[in-house]
């Protein structure tokens, strides 16, 4: 067994007198436990890991619950004993966010961009995670080691970031920037009611329809007029043509029989209110919250710009109540005004409001996603809603480009190395943006849509494909080796064909060109 400490303290033992005879001693035998079991683990954007329950069977804890969280063991194999709670247990499975995962990097020193090796385990205990669990706890016997990409929590870019790829609806035309000549489909994505084909370049010259199941038997075409606006489509309907050269997202709502047209970005959001602000080590929020497993805890992460802290993007239920506190002890907390006496007090949205020392702890008014923003010099707080920001363009001036484009097999795409995605230059730099990559994909970049000039990994790099490192020039070779992604994401493909260098980043990450 991993580990198991003692849970009889001074303090427990005043919490369980009354399972207990005056002359009793309870005592922690090991025999008397069974300690969970680690089973599966799957690490993407969230960590979640699949196990069997621990089984307590002292006599002094019968009606007592078993409580079950994960613990980090060891960080780039250096050993520590940090309690996850805020880890959603199902009863068999525990899903630690991203965002958790990469705060409890942070409040251990490390930064956003670098990776950590990180030993989890599986920890059981009748005590209730989120209050502590030093008075004892049981480890699974096995651990798992993963690697953790520390990652800045900000919303993506993607504006259609939950869109899945469409089986049904696709577009078809004569669409000179991918080859495509009234014999391909190009794929669309679908929220359900809308479809997207998106960031598709096309010229004046080119036409095309939406069309369903690949074949010809429903297919939509209309009269285009103005960007940003919906027009009909009907059955067999005449191709559509845009007004003028560019990179478009196409839209098609085939129930309501309309379509849309928008230039690709251009429904893009603000520029991050909290772009430059840092991970805080002083202040946090503290509640009853369901989305995160907090029970009065846990502290929620909170960034600050050196006079505002603000705990972003958190998921609240009406039935939720959160205060803000600092060095995660209660000693220095705000909640609602001295003067206010309900509790919960629910907070009017969007407004500066005075922050009581000790006050009661506050709600939303409704279900949803928000920012908490305190002010602790000025005594304030304002509860707003999620600032969903998106970077800025950072491609804005770039124009579409028939020189350099990207090909590969690329599933997202259905590019098989026969079409070539296109790409927007601003003369020098060349870049294929919001391409949706797995790592199993590979790509290239040439030249006129032909072989003779094209551009893969360095020449001495012998690694087919060549697993590129994010954010950095590297050297194209040409004719070189195939390229692919560490891990699946969006990303912008760039190259400088003049001083053969490629760079590759996660969309919404600034170039620095």
């Amino acid at each position: 067994m991993k580990k198991i400490l003692s849970i009889i303290s001074a303090g427990l033992l005043v919490v369980l007198a009354a399972s207990c005879n005056k002359d009793e001693k309870a005592t922690f035998d090991p025999s008397d436990v069974t300690a969970p079991v680690l089973g599966t683990v799957n690490v993407g954007t969230d960590v979640v890991v699949n196990y069997t329950p621990a089984v307590f069977s002292m006599d002094f804890n019968k009606d007592m619950p078993t409580y079950h969280t994960l613990g980090m063991i060891a960080v780039n194999d250096e050993k520590c004993d940090v309690t996850l709670s805020n880890a959603k247990d199902s009863g068999t499975s525990l899903k630690l966010s991203g965002k958790n995962m990469t705060a409890a990097l942070q409040l251990r020193g490390f930064a956003i961009g670098e990776q950590v090796k990180v030993t989890v385990v599986v920890r059981a205990s009748i005590q209730d995670p989120s209050k502590g669990v030093t008075n004892g706890y049981v480890d699974s016997e096995d651990s798992y080691d993963f690697t953790w990409t520390l990652k800045e929590d900000k919303p993506g870019n993607d504006p259609y970031a939950g869109w899945e790829l469409s089986t049904e609806w696709g577009v078809i035309g004569s669409i000179a920037s991918t080859g495509n000549s009234w014999n391909a489909d190009e794929p669309m994505y679908t929220d359900g009611t809308w479809f997207v084909c998106k960031g598709l370049a096309l010229t004046t010259a080119d036409e095309f329809k939406f069309r369903k199941d690949a074949a010809w038997t429903v297919n939509f075409g209309g009269d285009f007029a103005m960007l940003d606006e919906e027009f009909s489509v009907t059955q067999d309907g005449p191709n559509i043509k845009v007004l003028e050269d560019g990179t478009y997202d196409l839209f098609l709502n085939p129930d309501a029989g309309v379509a849309k047209i928008i230039v690709t970005g251009s429904n893009a959001g603000p520029a991050d209110p909290y772009a430059d602000w840092e991970l805080s080590a002083e202040w946090g929020v503290i509640g009853s919250i369901a989305s995160t497993g907090n029970s009065w805890g846990q502290d929620e992460p909170m960034l600050t710009d050196g006079t505002w802290y603000v705990c972003r993007g958190i998921e609240l239920a009406t039935t939720d109540q959160f205060k803000f506190r600092k060095d995660h002890d209660w000693a220095t907390n705000f909640g609602a005004a001295s003067s206010i006496t309900e509790e919960p007090y629910v907070v009017t949205l969007g407004e500066e409001l005075e922050a009581g020392a000790g006050g009661k702890n506050l709600a939303v008014p409704a279900d949803g996603k928000y920012d908490l923003l305190l002010n602790p010099d000025a005594g304030v707080y304002k509860i707003i809603e999620a600032q969903e920001a998106v970077a800025a363009d950072f491609y804005a001036g770039f124009e579409d480009t028939e020189v350099w484009s990207v090909i590969g097999s690329i599933a997202s795409t259905g590019n098989s190395w026969g079409q070539d995605e296109p790409m927007v230059t601003d003369g020098t730099w060349y870049v294929c943006r919001g391409i949706e990559l797995a790592t199993t994909d590979q790509f290239k970049f040439r030249k006129d849509h032909d072989w003779a000039t094209n551009f893969g990994a360095a020449s001495s790099i012998t690694d087919e494909p060549y697993v590129v490192t994010l954010g950095e020039e590297q050297e194209a070779g040409a004719g070189g080796k195939n390229l692919a992604v560490p891990e699946d994401g969006t990303y912008d493909l760039l190259v400088n064909p003049d001083a053969a260098v490629y760079k590759i980043i996660k969309t919404g990450d600034d170039p620095e060109l």
